[in-house]
């Protein structure tokens, strides 16, 4: 549809977040020329409880032919921590002639930094890019190992901030750490580094 949102493989685990599928039951996307359709019906696992510090904004399905080896790791962020953030985003601008749109797709790779926030499941950063709607759900990294999905932040879409007393480029993530405990409860096998 219209909306954007991201997500991340860890071994043939698609796990994004939650709230990404509040208003629309599928989610689409081509891998080595393979369309895949996930129904929000067959998550393996799917909760949108953002209220609570230890809610979860999670959801997690299986796909089978697809095998990532991206791993999960342990992790409680520490202040100044620099993580890696990679989303994607479409944007469309009127072409010079008017006649049309222009429709850009960008992949965001950016630098999220630990504030030392943690609350429950959940820890903040400020990003050297601003992060906007349809960035959710996608992967933070330290040494090349997940440590947390987006859940969201603090920018409306057209650099407005959600809440004026923040800073624009201050996003929260649900942290491995809690993405892991929600496996171990499934019974799931995934891909964690010792």
């Amino acid at each position: 549809g219209d909306e954007d949102g991201c997500g991340v493989f860890v071994g043939d685990l698609f796990i994004t977040a939650g709230h990404c599928l509040e208003d629309d039951p599928t989610i689409k996307f081509t891998f080595e020329g393979v369309t895949h359709v996930l129904n929000r019906e067959d998550a393996l696992f799917r909760v949108f409880n953002e209220k609570a510090p230890n809610g979860l904004d999670l959801a997690i399905f299986r796909v089978p032919g697809i095998m990532s080896p991206l791993k999960l790791e342990k992790y409680s962020p520490k202040l100044g921590d620099k993580l890696k953030s990679i989303s994607y985003r479409h944007w469309e601008e009127n072409d010079e002639t008017g006649l049309g749109t222009i429709i850009h797709y960008d992949i965001i790779d950016c630098i999220a930094e630990s504030s030392g926030d943690v609350e429950g499941n959940y820890y903040a950063t400020s990003t050297d890019v601003s992060l906007k709607p349809g960035s959710s759900g996608s992967p933070a990294f330290l040494d090349g190992k997940i440590v947390g999905i987006l859940h969201g932040g603090n920018n409306k879409g057209n650099n407005e901030p959600c809440n004026k007393a923040l800073p624009l480029n201050m996003c929260y993530y649900l942290s491995s750490n809690a993405i892991i405990k929600v496996l171990d409860s499934l019974e799931l096998s995934y891909a964690t580094s010792q």
